[in-house]
């Protein structure tokens, strides 16, 4: 009897500690033809991470809409050029931010951008969770 109560308090403390280590990642990014969904969980302030490049035609504008929990993102729109190579992986630079927004919950706001490659950089500012949508349309 002792040893099998031994052994549930066992298996409860084991699980109970996966269960605090499993809470899935910070950031998930998805996305959908020219729009991209990120799901925030439980970021901490600093927390940080970067898309996949993706490319902007000419006369669109992106749309960031905050449908945020809480906290805040600052999502930079930062160019990007990427070196196709045949045989090898794509290569790619980072450059300059050309656009910056911070978007709380509720929170809708345009960003006008040339036609080019860009990637996001997203950051979390203070205890964020939620998500925000970025869809790019005709200007």
């Amino acid at each position: 009897m002792r040893n099998a109560r031994r052994l549930v308090c066992l298996l409860t403390l084991i699980t109970a500690l996966l269960l605090t280590g499993c809470s899935g990642p910070t950031f998930a990014l998805t996305g959908a033809g020219s729009n991209t969904y990120i799901q925030v969980n439980n970021a901490s302030d600093g927390d940080a991470m970067e898309s996949q490049p993706f490319s902007v035609g000419k006369g669109r504008v992106a749309v960031v809409e905050s449908s945020l929990d809480q906290g805040k993102l600052r999502i930079d729109f930062t160019e990007v050029t990427i070196f196709r190579h045949e045989n090898e992986p794509d290569e790619q630079i980072v450059g300059d931010v050309v656009a910056s927004v911070v978007v709380g919950p509720g929170d809708k706001t345009e960003v006008a951008l040339e036609r080019g490659d860009y990637v996001l950089q997203i950051t979390a500012v203070g205890d964020t969770g939620g998500k925000v949508a970025v869809i790019l349309e005709k200007n």
